[in-house]
């Protein structure tokens, strides 16, 4: 499963639940649907930053730089390195291997 396959799938549970819980019948504070989508939010970050993560360190070559700077940048950047991983470097490498 692809990592955007694993991020739509978080979101959609995280919203899915936030659905149950509003139709529950029970009040809620004015905070809590804000505070649960954030949070639904930051678990589908969360999952792409882990997935992109992976995907440099296991499709990258061991040769050269390449590896090593894209795993610090993702890391030390959170969702905007791994975003920028996907969008600059990723389909480089796909295009240099033919895949």
């Amino acid at each position: 499963m692809s990592g955007l396959s694993v991020m739509v799938i978080t979101v959609g549970v995280s919203l899915e639940a936030l659905l149950i819980v509003s139709v529950a019948g029970q009040p809620l504070d004015d905070m809590t649907l804000p505070l649960m989508a954030a949070s639904a939010f930051a678990l589908a970050g969360l999952v792409f930053w882990v997935t992109v993560l992976i995907d440099c360190l296991v499709g990258e070559s061991g040769e050269g730089k390449e590896r090593r700077i894209w795993g610090i940048t993702i890391v030390l950047t959170f969702v905007v390195g791994a975003v920028l991983y996907c969008l600059i470097r990723r389909p480089r490498r796909l295009a240099e291997r033919g895949s």
